[in-house]
């Protein structure tokens, strides 16, 4: 689901779509499922990354960056540019994958170069379960989630160097910056924003549709999730998430597209969890 699909072809095909950025999707062997991205190549060792939109295959534009954030491999390269293209964009991806700081680095640059607001939403569940913070926890809403939201503060802290602290307090403020409760989105209406919802695998279809709902079309919705890491103990195909990507509505929008994400970064360790999570869930 959402891999980046490999597909051989003639070198003549690759140099028409780098020539006029666009082909007919039947000139490549390639599904007829829209939205999903190929890298092409051709026995003479040319390349290329590209969309399927409708009947069509876009050049995939793959040197983008942002905020210094550099692609590492084809997989990125075809998020960045999904990021580009589409209102609805979904990552999926193993721990350490670098699909939650890219969103970040993405965010970042839209607020600084159109004044886009980013609203930053995690469902509060703790590993083995529910937690109920929203209830249990004495303070304000942003006090309750802070245990919740580090991921997202530890990303734009080195994104943005040693001040890192300093500029969330400051764009908190002046509403610039929002950590925002699944809970508590009802009525809400997101515009002129960059919504990203991590861990979107433990949210129920209800609550993802409900998110969805909200997000105004001067806005971009980012969902970002684990197939291998749910806490609600549901299996991969009752989530909202896998729902919302499996049904025919999502495959027939040219407005949502995403990848899935296969190497990890974070190092030897995440690696080795996420084969054994891996054989755990064939099994």
């Amino acid at each position: 689901m959402l891999s980046v699909h490999s597909v051989v072809t003639g070198k003549e095909v690759i140099d028409r779509l780098y020539k006029n950025r666009r082909i007919d999707a039947q000139l490549v062997n390639v599904e007829e499922d829209s939205n999903y991205f190929a890298l092409i190549t051709s026995d003479r060792s040319q390349s290329a990354l590209a969309v399927r939109v409708g009947g069509h295959l876009l050049l995939a534009n793959h040197s983008k960056s942002y905020q210094r954030v550099e692609p590492k491999d084809a997989a990125q390269r075809c998020f960045f540019d999904a990021l580009n293209r589409f209102s609805c964009v979904i990552g999926l991806g193993l721990a350490g994958s670098g699909k939650t700081f890219m969103s970040t680095a993405y965010a970042l640059h839209k607020m600084f170069r159109e004044d886009k607001k980013i609203v930053m939403i995690k469902p509060t569940y703790l590993i083995g379960g529910r937690s109920n913070a929203i209830a249990a926890v004495k303070g304000d809403v942003r006090e309750k989630l802070a245990p919740y939201i580090t991921s997202f503060t530890a990303h734009i802290t080195n994104i943005m160097g040693d001040h890192g602290a300093m500029f969330i307090e400051d764009w908190e403020a002046r509403g610039q910056l929002e950590f925002a409760a699944v809970e508590l989105v009802r009525g809400r209406h997101f515009e002129n924003s960059v919504v990203i919802v991590d861990e979107a695998q433990n949210l129920s279809v209800h609550e993802l549709l409900s998110l969805v709902s909200r997000v105004a079309d001067s806005s971009q919705l980012i969902l970002l999730g684990d197939s291998q890491q749910i806490d609600t103990g549901a299996r991969w195909a009752e989530t909202g998430l896998c729902q919302f990507i499996d049904s025919e509505a999502y495959w027939a929008s040219e407005d949502a597209g995403g990848v899935r994400f296969t190497k990890t970064y974070r190092g030897i360790l995440a690696e080795l969890a996420s084969e054994v999570l891996y054989e755990l869930n064939e099994a």
